[in-house]
């Protein structure tokens, strides 16, 4: 179980989050985002997040989320990989805001039941 949860957004412009030392050098360490001291206990300015996602650094659970919605983020995801959509509207049966992990384990079952819909493959 992780020590603490820790959310970031991407964002355009610094941001103060506050966090422990050992996750802060955890982030600059992973080049995930730019972290600086704000020198006022545990806050840090955090700038730069290049990542979408979980990763758990020092024992805390760190959450980067997207600074568009989850669905917007799917449908840009499938577009730049197809050339066309690959993701439907049935495919995002939960809230725009909603966790990035449970949406996409929600799109992920969605996709695995359509594959097997006709049974596996075999052979």
């Amino acid at each position: 179980m992780p020590k603490s949860r820790i959310e970031l957004r991407k964002a355009d412009q610094p941001t103060l989050y506050r966090m422990p030392r050992e996750a802060a050098a955890g982030l600059v360490a992973a080049r995930i985002a730019d972290v600086s001291p704000t020198f006022v206990g545990d806050g840090y300015r955090v700038s730069n997040v290049r990542k979408v996602g979980v990763i758990r650094i020092a024992g805390h659970g760190v959450w980067t989320r997207p600074k568009t919605p989850v669905r917007r983020l799917f449908s840009m995801l499938g577009y730049a990989r197809a050339g066309s959509a690959i993701w439907e509207d049935e495919d995002f049966c939960f809230a725009a805001d909603e966790d990035f992990v449970p949406a996409l384990a929600h799109a992920f079952e969605r996709q695995a039941s359509r594959a097997l819909a006709g049974g596996a493959l075999r052979g």
